[in-house]
């Protein structure tokens, strides 16, 4: 699956992005810890700033929200 996304960087990005939030909706491990997951730019909550190094948002079943990003090596 993974070897499909697109050879540019920035779009592989933004696909692997997506790919995440679907693992973190459907595993079995995670389906049980969250009760929403959301890209950044989907988060109803989100503020103005574009780029903050977060790529995705998690709602524990607690209710506490997780900020999920990439760490650059």
């Amino acid at each position: 699956m993974l070897s499909r996304l697109d050879a540019d960087d920035r779009v592989r990005g933004k696909q692997f992005e997506h790919v995440c939030k679907w693992y973190l909706q459907t595993d079995p491990v995670y389906v049980d810890l969250f009760d929403k997951v959301w890209l950044w730019k989907e988060w109803p909550d989100r503020w103005k700033e574009t780029e903050a190094g977060i790529d995705l948002v998690a709602k524990h079943k607690d209710g506490t929200l997780w900020a999920l990003g990439r760490i650059w090596r």
